[in-house]
């Protein structure tokens, strides 16, 4: 459900506004969301001596004086190098925190509570297929003949990992919708997203080295004029280059993110009817999300591959379905329509399931991953009988999809 998934990375996009606008080092991207610097870390102008600061920056906020930009932004840096993400939140201004959470608060008074809390309920499903169906969903057809290995294979190395980092984030605070009205982004940042960034460390070797590049990485101070503060990057593997910070409440901030931060609230706050739906769109979803959940039911409790694989190609086709009732302010309709002298009985469409794909990585510069692809062609549609208001959905003998090859 396109539309509640995004929710709880509103907060998230806030703190990343601005930093993908110039250089692609990532070290750099990691130290351009924020500011700060380590007693201890580098000198003005100077390498960082010794490496990372002993002891990384205080909990909750940045030491170093905010009249020396360099240092400032240097600790920062090494503090997500040393992946201690709630300083996304921590170097934020007074301001800036506001804006946030209150975009936060307007989302979740937005949304629906009873279908956010199924989708958490039906995400939670999903992934309890995830972590006991592995070996059926890799022989799943659409995605042991089409899904190329340099996606699969490491994806199939880190399946742990990324089991347990959704469990974590299923399992967080914002599992609710009260949790979501009640979260505190700093204590979310500073538990689950910690712990989150702990497992890509451990599961995918590429955050490690982005990670360990951030503490490589040294700021120095090119010029400084009132609250604007030039600053040179260096690492090992990177060309040096120069960016332009500016200081708000005493915390240095890319140039960028400032520029760019009322219109983004402002973008954010208009986005919110988007959030809203109908009483008649509800029961629709709520239908699909019922039937959602009873197919993860029967592909928990499939016997077999090919029980499995009937049951999968028809979750799809809801899922399909859900995406289309829930986009847009009121959604549009889902494409269900009912199926000719069967009463009670609705046809679903065929067709790919287009989606978005997962991205390979978060603004900051640490990658997470590959990337999935954004969807699996399904082939044609198939019925589905006593759907609404029957409990679950239960696909017909002619589901089996065939396999295209999916789109490039």
């Amino acid at each position: 459900m396109n539309t509640y998934w995004r929710v709880p990375a509103l907060g998230l996009m806030l703190l990343a506004a601005g930093c993908n606008k110039s250089d692609n080092s990532a070290a750099t991207s990691v130290g351009t969301t924020g500011g700060g610097a380590t007693a201890g870390g580098a000198a003005a102008g100077g390498a960082p001596s010794g490496g990372a600061p002993s002891g990384g920056a205080a909990a909750g906020g940045i030491t170093a004086s905010a009249a020396e930009p360099d240092k400032y932004v240097q600790e920062f840096i090494y503090s997500l190098g040393d992946g201690d993400v709630s300083k996304l939140w921590t170097s934020l201004p007074s301001k800036y925190q506001a804006d946030a959470k209150a975009i936060i608060g307007d989302a979740a008074a937005n949304i629906d509570p009873e279908l956010y809390d199924k989708s958490f309920a039906l995400a939670t499903k999903a992934t309890l297929v995830l972590k006991t169906k592995k070996d059926f969903l890799l022989k799943f057809p659409p995605i042991e003949q089409n899904v190329p290995d340099m996606i699969k294979v490491p994806v199939v190395e880190a399946w742990s990992s990324i089991v347990g980092g959704l469990e974590m984030v299923l399992n967080s605070e914002i599992k609710t919708h009260a949790g979501l009205k009640s979260a505190d982004p700093g204590q979310f940042l500073a538990k689950t997203g910690n712990e989150l960034v702990k497992i890509g460390k451990s599961s995918h070797p590429l955050v490690g080295m982005e990670l360990d590049s951030a503490k490589k990485t040294k700021v120095s101070l090119v010029k400084v004029e009132g609250d604007t503060a030039t600053l040179k990057f260096e690492t090992d593997d990177k060309p040096p280059h120069d960016r332009v910070y500016k200081k708000v409440e005493g915390k240095w901030l890319p140039a960028a993110m400032v520029d760019g931060w009322d219109k983004t609230i402002a973008d954010l706050r208009a986005d919110m009817d988007g959030l809203k739906i109908t009483p008649e769109k509800k029961t629709e979803i709520l239908g699909l999300v019922q039937s959602a959940d009873g197919a993860l039911d029967r592909m928990l409790a499939a016997p077999d591959q090919a029980t499995f694989d009937k049951e999968t190609a028809g979750l799809l086709l809801v899922f399909n379905a859900i995406k289309s009732a829930t986009a847009g302010p009121g959604g549009p309709g889902s494409g269900l329509t009912p199926h000719a002298g069967t009463p009670g009985t609705l046809t679903l469409p065929g067709g790919g399931i287009p989606g978005q794909g997962i991205p390979a990585g978060l603004p900051g510069g640490v990658p997470l991953g590959t990337g999935i692809p954004s969807g699996l062609p399904l082939g044609t549609g198939a019925r589905a009988p006593q759907f609404p208001p029957g409990p679950t959905l239960t696909p017909g003998p002619s589901l089996t999809p065939p396999v295209p090859a999916l789109p490039k």
